[in-house]
């Protein structure tokens, strides 16, 4: 990793940083079965002497194969990596055999060379030369149903190459790799193809390569075509080198561009090797470990900034029904580079001037313009609806219609990657009803209070290749429906399990979805983007609706969402702790975070007659007000009653510290109150409150404020975790129990 692995070689040793890249490869050789490794990088001769060190004579080779820079160039013109101008091929070529150079002198029995013209002339003549060379063993592989190794001669090598599942598997992942799998045809074409190619290159390129390699090229063999035969060498101005320079920064970015078309796939993995490799040693040790939270991550402080930067509503509707909504989104964290939040949030209040017609909706974005297409789904939707319901459209007919058009705005947006699209899910209320809308696999869930308990149920049914009738649209349209495994042919395990939609003849898209607005390539395998809608009548019953991306819903249950999101009573501060709750399974399964985003609408139906469970709720919790104080005035000691309420009607953290501090303090002013009156109307007997007692009533005093500050923090540390809240409960009253126990035998 260039200066990256200077520096922390320098902090580490070289040493440490060879160790673990002699880790990596050879265990990568063990899970595949291989009894030793190779590295294919030139630039690995100029740490000749540390490897030499390391490794020891009896374990170090190396295979040099040289190849006629002319041809070398040419490649790297036409593969998406490295440079893109000959000047900066040639001097990178020529330093790169003086580096080999000096291995060659200095330890000529431990290096191989092959030049890559004897290589497409004679291949099993070549392989076999590297197969003594190496050793037959070192060509082993060990077979996974007997105890002995399988070796493998010069010919049956080369025979199987081409097939072998390297090869099948790493060919479709770039250009340069499609060679791997390419036949003897295609090689021969590769022999001086400078000057017997399809397209040999032009005088003036074939001059400016020689110009900088012929001194180079005449030592390992290869003459030059021009200079010293017809031309002398072009000696270039430094203010010539530099335009060559800017010209292959020029023509890599144009390379990037058109990688970005024809393979995006490609340029991503590109791009998040280049994003590594250029990290600083010194941001190594504050990569998040196991059981750390990344800075920003931690439950308080994000809570905090959700709340500040979440969205939040009151709706009043038609027939008695208040609409609070609370909706955050929050972008996904990867352990060593940024990406942006492919989610959005739709919040559309009085579509069309209507005061009781409201969108709320959340959109999660996929592909490398994934953020792009839910941001403009986002603004076209409501757009789009508004127009269609001024039209006089049903709400179920104008969502459609809105959908498709905001698909349609995406695949006419040539800026936009065919790859990339959006799921959206969504809830209109138009008056007292409410239509649920979806595309993809983001949901929506209602909470309904039923015979004393909230139940939950998912309104959406998640549009992937499990749905029978999805899975024969894709299928119909000529699809393949396999898991990335099965598509490579390789034996299922458990690693990459979830089927995607695949295009008969091609590796893409690989969809896991079946419906999206966007993804325009998808459409000829059947991905289409019409959304499911479904009228909804809310009764009385329901408490809550829940629209979230798979961020919330792949981590957490739909039963608990609502659950959670009724007892925090704000839905702002509902939406919030989902999210925070979330970030925390996320982290506990894996070193990353997806993006999250959820919408939380608390349903309140004002003037209608509570349930029975509700009335009971109330009925409990003013017994637990009347016992609380009794016990209270009677032994000093109010919590047990409070404590085993708040054990069986699990309440947000918040509710549960304003309740007893309520009660709490009633208490200890009905308290003070009756004291006080005891004091002023004296009757000769022995009075609660003393003088002779003063400095007790300080310590008690300051013992309470010290104790509630302690609390306060530890309360506010123990986060929302309601089996974390219930065992401090638990403890609390033992000790209250313990208290009065105490105080009884003293009394006695």
């Amino acid at each position: 990793g260039g200066g990256g692995v200077e520096l922390l070689g320098e902090q580490l040793g070289p040493m440490c940083v060879l160790a673990a890249f002699d880790a990596v490869y050879s265990f990568f050789a063990q899970k595949n079965r291989k009894s030793t490794w190779m590295c294919k990088s030139m630039g690995l001769s100029k740490y000749h002497d540390l490897l030499l060190k390391y490794y020891g004579r009896d374990r170090l080779r190396y295979l040099y194969l040289v190849r006629d820079p002319r041809d070398v160039a040419m490649s790297f013109m036409k593969t998406p990596v490295g440079d893109c101008h000959y000047y900066v091929i040639a001097e990178k070529w020529c330093a790169l055999q003086d580096a080999a150079a000096r291995v060659c002198e200095e330890c000529g029995d431990l290096v191989l060379t092959v030049t890559y013209e004897d290589l497409l002339r004679s291949r099993d003549m070549v392989t076999a030369k590297v197969h003594l060379f190496l050793g037959s063993m070192k060509f082993s592989a060990v077979d996974s149903d007997k105890s002995v190794l399988a070796e493998c001669g010069a010919e049956e090598l080369n025979a199987s190459a081409k097939a072998s599942r390297e090869a099948t598997t790493a060919s479709p992942l770039s250009y340069q790799f499609k060679n791997l799998v390419r036949g003897d045809s295609f090689a021969k074409e590769q022999f001086q193809k400078w000057k017997n190619g399809k397209e040999p290159l032009p005088e003036a390129d074939l001059l400016l390569i020689e110009s900088v390699a012929h001194k180079t090229m005449k030592r390992l063999g290869y003459e030059p075509h021009l200079v010293g035969v017809s031309r002398e060498p072009t000696v270039f101005s430094p203010a010539e080198v530099a335009e060559f320079e800017n010209q292959n920064k020029d023509n890599i970015e144009v390379m990037k561009e058109n990688l970005r078309k024809d393979d995006p796939e490609d340029l991503q993995r590109r791009q998040y090797q280049a994003e590594v490799l250029s990290l600083p040693a010194e941001r190594l040790p504050s990569l998040a470990v196991e059981g750390e939270r990344p800075a920003g991550y931690e439950p308080e402080e994000l809570r905090r900034r959700l709340v500040t930067e979440g969205r939040k509503e009151c709706l009043e509707l038609p027939g008695g029904l208040r609409l609070r909504v609370g909706a955050v989104t929050l972008q996904g964290y990867h352990p060593t580079h940024q990406l942006p939040n492919q989610d959005t949030l739709c919040l559309a209040f009085q579509i069309d001037s209507q005061p009781h017609r409201h969108l709320i909706g959340v959109l999660d974005g996929h592909g490398p313009d994934g953020e792009k297409c839910s941001r403009r789904a986002a603004e076209v939707v409501p757009l789009q609806l508004a127009q269609s319901l001024a039209e006089g459209k049903p709400a179920t007919e104008a969502l459609h219609v809105a959908h498709i058009r905001a698909a349609e705005t995406l695949w006419n947006d040539a800026s936009l990657h065919t790859l990339s699209g959006t799921t959206a899910v969504s809830a209109l209320f138009d008056g007292s009803q409410c239509w649920i809308s979806h595309v993809g696999d983001s949901r929506c869930i209602l909470g309904s209070e039923r015979k004393g308990r909230l139940e939950a149920k998912v309104l959406t049914s998640d549009h992937d290749p499990s749905r029978a009738d999805e899975l024969k649209r894709v299928k119909d349209c000529g699809a393949r429906v396999l898991t990335k495994n099965e598509l490579h042919g390789e034996e299922q395990e458990g690693a990459e399990g979830v089927p995607r939609v695949w295009a008969k003849d091609k590796q893409r898209p690989g969809c896991a979805f079946t419906r999206s607005l966007g993804d325009k390539e998808a459409q000829s395998v059947g991905i289409v983007a019409d959304p499911e809608v479904q009228a909804l009548s809310l009764s009385a019953e329901d408490r809550v609706l829940v629209l979230a991306s798979d961020g919330v819903t792949d981590v957490l249950g739909s039963e608990f969402c609502c659950e959670r999101a009724v007892a925090a009573g704000d839905p702002l501060e509902a939406a919030a702790e989902l999210v925070q709750l979330s970030v925390g399974k996320w982290m506990e399964k894996s070193d990353r975070v997806d993006d999250i985003s959820i919408a939380v609408c608390l349903l309140e139906h004002k003037g209608t007659a509570r349930s029975g469970a509700a009335v009971g709720f109330y009925l409990l919790a003013a017994a637990m007000a009347v016992t609380s104080g009794f016990l209270g005035g009677f032994c000093g000691i109010p919590g047990p009653p409070i404590i085993l309420f708040f054990l069986h009607f699990p309440v947000a953290k918040k509710v549960q510290k304003a309740n007893g501090t309520a009660i709490t303090g009633l208490n200890a002013a009905t308290r003070v109150v009756v004291y006080l009156l005891d004091l002023l109307f004296d009757d000769g007997s022995k009075h609660a409150l003393s003088t002779e007692d003063v400095w007790l009533y300080v310590c008690v005093a300051l013992c309470a404020l010290l104790g509630a500050g302690v609390g306060g923090v530890l309360f506010q540390r123990i986060g929302n975790d309601q089996v974390v809240i219930k065992v401090v409960l638990v403890v609390l009253l033992f000790l209250n129990g313990v208290t009065m126990t105490v105080s009884a035998l003293l009394s006695s």
